[in-house]
């Protein structure tokens, strides 16, 4: 006469198998629905999405002449010192990979230059970044741009003192409460971002843009100057 079997490490063992084929599942799921998201709200972001009409640009302007001039472009006139660099962000303009339509004009409006700037970018670039060069080919009546170095302004409005690393460069620390202080020259172009690094008293790193904002208004300087890049710390943590 023969016992009857026990079958419960076995049918615990399918459980297991089951539960495993589903945690998988469940990951490969949340997996896909968060890149598809990822890719939708990108698609959004840089005007690719069927309907959407429109895509954001931050465009540069670099004025070489000795002159006051007005540069218009994406239905927008912007005045230009003599030999000076603005760069205008986020502006919204057309949906297209197309050349946009540069006007310059004197501040008596009398047109100096008109040309088609060629701008296009890649599916993960966010932004057209256009730059605009008046004159548009040739030395210009002014001193270089300087692209080789830059300055870094900290504005601490939160309540604890922060220590600033920039490129791996320890800087130092900014006091809280309203504390400011002026870093550099830093090596490197002011238009690419750097790799900043601020933590506070209790060692958190803190996290853009939640804890810290950077440039939220056109950057503005002449050329031959050293730029500035400006950064400002939130308070509330």
């Amino acid at each position: 006469m023969s016992l009857p079997q026990d079958d419960r490490p076995v049918r615990g063992k399918r459980r297991l198998q089951l539960l495993t084929c589903g945690t998988i599942a469940g990951i490969i799921l949340a997996i896909t629905v968060l890149f598809v998201a990822w890719m939708l709200w990108g698609s959004y972001l840089i005007g690719w999405l069927p309907g959407q009409n429109t895509s954001q640009y931050e465009v540069t302007i670099e004025n070489h002449s000795s002159q006051a001039v007005v540069v218009s472009v994406l239905g927008l006139n912007v005045p230009m010192r003599p030999c000076s660099v603005r760069r205008e962000l986020p502006l919204t303009g057309p949906r297209f990979d197309g050349p946009l339509h540069v006007e310059v004009k004197d501040t008596q409006g009398h047109i100096l230059a008109t040309w088609q700037l060629p701008v296009s970018k890649t599916f993960w670039e966010y932004t057209y970044k256009p730059h605009i060069r008046f004159p548009e080919t040739g030395e210009g009546e002014c001193a270089p741009d300087n692209r080789k170095e830059y300055m870094i302004v900290i504005r601490n409005q939160s309540k604890q003192d922060v220590d600033v690393t920039v490129n791996g460069l320890h800087l130092g620390v900014v006091p809280g409460r309203g504390g400011e202080q002026c870093f550099g020259p830093i090596p490197g172009d002011w238009a690419v971002e750097p790799k900043l690094i601020l933590r506070n008293r209790s060692g958190r790193t803190l996290v853009y843009p939640l804890d810290y904002s950077e440039n939220e208004y056109p950057v503005d300087y002449d050329l031959g100057q050293t730029p500035v890049r400006e950064v400002i710390i939130f308070d509330g943590w």
